[in-house]
């Protein structure tokens, strides 16, 4: 996990300097696109994260069943 954050930050730095800076400098009417692209982006990683937490919960709710005697 620490190795793939170390690399994380890099390669978003990357992408900020070396392709999206770029563009939104020779092509400034097109930022909007570029925002609505993060947009989606963030909604999807939101979208992922929900879903494993959800997962998570109930997996944990299971084992808190069991636990208990509810669950056979």
């Amino acid at each position: 996990y620490e190795e793939h954050i170390s690399v994380d930050v890099i390669h978003g730095e990357g992408w900020l300097e070396n392709v999206i800076r770029p563009l939104l400098e020779s092509h400034p009417e097109g930022s909007h696109l570029m925002l609505w692209g993060v947009y989606q982006r963030l909604n999807t990683a939101k979208d992922y994260w929900d879903e494993l937490l959800g997962r998570l919960k109930r997996i944990d709710a299971h084992q808190h069943e069991k636990s208990i005697g509810v669950i056979a």
